[in-house]
C-alpha cells in the first residue's frame, strides 16, 4: 500500500502507472496535501482516493510505503514521524538530505523501526 505526500506531476505519473498495470501489486491508499485547494485533491478524485491534510490520518489508512514528492520542507515535516511508524519513506526532495543532522536522524530511525528510507 502506497500513499504520497503532494499531488503534483510525480504523483501523476506514479498513479497513472499504478493503475495500469505497470508497477506491479502497488496499491494507492491516499494523497497527503497542505491545504483544501491543492492540486492533489483532484487528482486523488480523479483516482479515487482519500485527500487528507494531516499526517495521523495517512497513518490511519496505513501505507506501506509514503513517496515524498513535495519539497525539502515535506521531508523536514514528515519524514522522521512516518519512519517512527514504522512506515517506509521514499524521499524525492532528496536536496534536504543535505542537511547531515537531519539525514543521520532518518537514517537512524529507518534502522531503529526497519523501515526503508
Amino acid at each position: 500500500k502506497v500513499a504520497f505526500i503532494g499531488g503534483g506531476v510525480i504523483a501523476r505519473l506514479a498513479l497513472e502507472r499504478i493503475s495500469g498495470g505497470d508497477l506491479g501489486d502497488f496499491v494507492p491508499v491516499a494523497i497527503l496535501g497542505r491545504s483544501d485547494r491543492s492540486k492533489g485533491r483532484d487528482l486523488a478524485a480523479q483516482y479515487g482516493l482519500p485527500y487528507v491534510l494531516d499526517r495521523g490520518a495517512l497513518l490511519a489508512l496505513r501505507p506501506d510505503v509514503v513517496v515524498e514528492a513535495a519539497s525539502h520542507d515535506a521531508v523536514r515535516e514528515h519524514a522522521a514521524p512516518l519512519l517512527e511508524a514504522g512506515v517506509s519513506v521514499i524521499l524525492l526532495s532528496g536536496g534536504a538530505l543535505h542537511d547531515d543532522p537531519l539525514r543521520a536522524r532518518l537514517e537512524r530511525l529507518a534502522a531503529e523501526k526497519k523501515a526503508f528510507l
